[in-house]
């Protein structure tokens, strides 16, 4: 009996001296927060109507709408970027801009920022500088414009209705 107990216990020394462990490797990427877009009335999709247009209005005059956008959400401390998704092959190159296609041929539509009475023309498809202001402790504002353009002659345009889209992607710089 005295032979187990000394078994015993040299089993059980072994047994708590006796470990195993692993490694463990925490792997994590810091993501800055994302923003909030919406429009001024908080519509989803962000309806831009140019109602009736006659197309003769086309040749030398400006057509456009203008719309707000406020961001919130995001890291104001760095410099946001901003992309006009046509979601596809939805452009128009028009004197060197690329313009987002509409269902007439020959129209584009050309997008601005006009914040503060500042114009920047955007590019369809390109990350671009946006320069919001701030309206409330938490949210800002930028001021867009949305421009009708005819590629080709106005007498060329068909009649009808037309429409496009587009996704409004916010990033940083």
């Amino acid at each position: 009996m005295k032979r187990y107990s000394i078994i015993t216990t040299i089993l059980l020394l072994f047994a708590s001296s006796a470990v195993s462990d692993i490694l463990v490797e925490v792997n994590a990427t810091m993501i800055t927060p994302v923003c909030d877009i919406r429009s001024e009335n908080n519509s989803s999709p962000l309806v831009i109507d140019f109602g009736t247009v006659n197309s003769d209005n086309l040749d030398g005059n400006t057509v456009d709408r203008e719309f707000p956008i406020y961001i919130s959400g995001c890291d104001f401390n760095k410099k946001l970027a901003i992309t006009l998704n046509t979601n596809g092959s939805n452009t128009l190159m028009h004197n060197g801009q690329l313009l987002l296609a509409t269902t007439i041929e020959g129209l584009g539509i050309h997008f601005k920022e006009i914040t503060q009475g500042v114009v920047r023309p955007f590019d369809v498809n390109s990350v671009q500088a946006i320069h919001p202001v701030q309206i409330t402790a938490t949210e800002y504002r930028a001021d867009l414009q949305a421009q009708l353009v005819g590629t080709i002659p106005a007498e060329q345009l068909s009649d009808g209705q037309f429409t496009s889209s587009m996704t409004i992607l916010m990033t940083y710089e």
